[in-house]
């Protein structure tokens, strides 16, 4: 026999499993955010549609008259184009302003026009230049 003194092998630990951090991490937080978003960009929506204007408002139907009335003129200029509004009113059923237009000749020309407005129709009254 020998002299070596007897080996001891330390008891057995049993293995530990990781530690779960209970949830969906990164992933959960992120689908947590975009939810967020999403909800408050519905809510958004939502309020919008019941606190926008009913289209029947003067500024409305006004704004509708002198986009016509634009429209009108500009068929009716040599460079539609060119055309740049200002001095637009509505009142008593006209549109009234004025249009700075290349003519012909590519000079700009002021022109003031008017139009007539009858419920939902619009029409070219006058188109004159100064």
């Amino acid at each position: 026999m020998t002299n070596e003194p007897p080996t001891t092998t330390p008891p057995a630990t049993p293995p530990t499993a990781p530690a779960k951090t209970g949830g969906f991490g990164c992933f959960g937080c992120l689908g947590i955010a975009c939810g967020l978003v999403l909800l408050i960009f519905v809510i958004a929506m939502i309020s919008s549609a019941i606190g926008g204007s009913s289209g029947d408002s003067p500024s409305d139907s006004d704004g509708l008259a002198i986009v016509t009335c634009e429209r009108l003129v500009k068929d009716n200029l040599k460079s539609p184009l060119s055309a740049k509004f200002s001095d637009e009113s509505v009142s008593g059923g006209m549109v009234t302003g004025s249009v700075d237009a290349e003519n012909s000749f590519g000079a700009s020309i002021r022109n003031d026009f008017s139009c007539s407005v009858e419920g939902d129709t619009v029409h070219l009254v006058s188109l004159n230049a100064r």
